[in-house]
């Protein structure tokens, strides 16, 4: 790449005058260089994510197939029978099914999970994808782009602390942006408890996503739609009268 017009004019001037250093102000825009940003048209592969566009229906459909089926691959279950759900709900895995005596523990501490109950479960997972490898999230532009949020808990789930899990999902377009499911960070004492904090951390991510439209131009005018199970639980504190301890 050659000088820019009028640069060396300047450094010319600079070195008979003695200065050693000089800071421009580049005021156009780089477009030729190699690293410059240019239209490579509509995105297909991401992070491991494919997209696929369906411009009749205003429709985009993200899947991960070719990266499901490296985690098949890598854990050689391509050949291994699907599962169709992809953890038995009836069994839970805890620290005491870990290896108690010094020897269990030496033989399972080269291994990366922590007993031979933890790996099954793992397996099925990954078994469950082999099964799923094909489905995917199509978002339709036809349905809006209104925030819908949803919140759910479970209580005392955690068997090893007795934890509680908040449950999350936001929808936009009739599919999901956002969700997650987290161990809560206090144990609730009841099942209203680890309600209020699910929709603690349901709200703490609608102001997020509602503020991230912002900036992408998708402003939500009105307020965000939140759904949950347990709506009874909301009024509780507005009732007039004596207050009755709940037991849940």
């Amino acid at each position: 790449m050659g000088i820019p017009e009028g640069l060396q004019e300047l450094l010319s001037l600079l070195d008979t005058e003695g200065e050693g250093d000089v800071v421009c102000l580049l005021l156009q825009s780089l477009y030729g260089l190699k690293q410059a940003s240019r239209d490579l048209g509509r995105a297909r592969f991401i992070l491991g994510i494919e997209i696929d566009y369906d411009m009749e229906r205003k429709a985009l459909t993200i899947s991960q197939r070719a990266y499901t089926e490296s985690i098949v691959n890598r854990f050689g279950q391509e050949n291994a029978k699907p599962s169709l759900t992809p953890l038995d709900p009836s069994v839970h895995r805890t620290k005491a099914d870990e290896p108690q005596s010094d020897d269990d523990k030496a033989k399972m501490k080269s291994k990366p999970y922590r007993s031979l109950r933890h790996w099954d479960a793992g397996i099925k997972v990954v078994r469950y994808l082999l099964k799923t490898k094909d489905v995917a999230i199509t978002y339709d532009g036809r349905m809006g782009t209104e925030l819908t949020a949803y919140s759910d808990a479970d209580w005392a789930g955690n068997r090893d602390d007795r934890r509680s899990v908040s449950g999350v999902m936001l929808m936009m377009c009739g599919a999901p942006v956002l969700w997650r499911s987290t161990f809560q960070k206090a144990v609730a004492l009841s099942f209203t408890e680890a309600e209020y904090m699910a929709l603690s951390d349901c709200i703490k991510e609608v102001v997020w996503m509602r503020r991230l439209l912002k900036d992408i131009g998708a402003e939500q005018h009105g307020p965000t739609g939140l759904s949950t199970k347990t709506l009874r639980f909301l009024l509780m504190p507005s009732n007039v009268g004596p207050k009755l301890e709940t037991s849940n």
